[in-house]
């Protein structure tokens, strides 16, 4: 994090880290159920699109299951900073 960032970041009043980690933690949980329903969907996928449909299900389910893990870390980050 650059001098300028952390600054700016501990100038923040706590309701605004509230509010921050709470978006956060949204965003979060609406990617987790997408890397689910996305998991759900392989399950359904048939011929003769099978194979092309599986393999880009699979690399969104991983896309959104990264940005989850990056939002809860960000949410612990937030968390953190409010204090």
């Amino acid at each position: 994090m650059s001098d300028r960032t952390f600054r700016a970041a501990h100038s923040l009043s706590v309701d605004r880290w509230e509010e921050i980690g709470h978006e956060l933690n949204a965003a979060s949980a609406e990617l987790h159920d997408l890397s689910l329903t996305g998991t759900e969907l392989l399950g359904s996928a048939v011929e003769p699109l099978f194979r092309p449909l599986h393999e880009r299900l699979d690399e969104l389910v991983e896309l959104w299951r990264e940005l989850g893990d990056h939002l809860a870390e960000q949410v612990q980050f937030a968390a953190g900073a409010e204090h």
